[in-house]
């Protein structure tokens, strides 16, 4: 595969995808309540051969409505 290619595909996965720890930077939370969101909130992930990804897309989502809640409170 060339490498023109190979940076296409960086870039798809970087535009529409976050690692876990990637995900939790954004949240700005620890570990254990990100995956209790993911539960809570059924946010899809994927299993990229041992990496797993999230959409950000469901991210942005997940903060928005964490935000949210935390506001009506």
């Amino acid at each position: 595969m060339d490498q023109e290619r190979k940076n296409d595909q960086r870039a798809f996965l970087e535009q529409y995808f976050l690692s876990t720890k990637e995900a939790i930077n954004q949240l700005d939370v620890s570990q254990q309540t990100f995956y209790e969101w993911i539960k809570k909130y059924k946010i899809e992930k994927i299993d990229l051969n041992g990496t797993i990804l999230y959409f950000k897309e469901d991210v942005d989502w997940l903060k928005k409505q964490v935000k949210d809640e935390r506001d009506v409170l």
